[in-house]
């Protein structure tokens, strides 16, 4: 289960960081605090995307073709969990 953990978590990182630079800061002007406030703001986005929670209103959702990599994720997400369940009982019932 550890693995599929560490599979998680590199997912929703990479798709954090693809949806960095779709946020609409430039950060070439933007200060060292911005820059990991909006990766925060990725961050929860691709965590809340990958679990298939809802965004509730911290973040904006994204529009145009962005969008629908969040709906990607989500699938891709949902059957990252149910693989966790099935690896995790397995330990556990041997």
């Amino acid at each position: 289960p550890w693995r599929v953990i560490g599979v998680g978590a590199a997912l929703i990182a990479l798709f954090a960081l693809f949806y960095m630079p779709w946020s609409g800061v430039d950060f070439s002007r933007a200060g060292v605090g911005s820059f990991f406030g909006h990766l925060w703001k990725a961050l929860y986005f691709s965590g809340v995307s990958f679990t298939a929670l809802g965004y509730v209103e911290w973040v904006e959702p994204p529009e145009g073709w962005i969008k629908h990599l969040g709906v990607g994720e989500s699938f891709i997400g949902v059957f990252h969990i149910a693989l966790f369940l099935v690896t995790f009982t397995r330990k556990m019932t041997r």
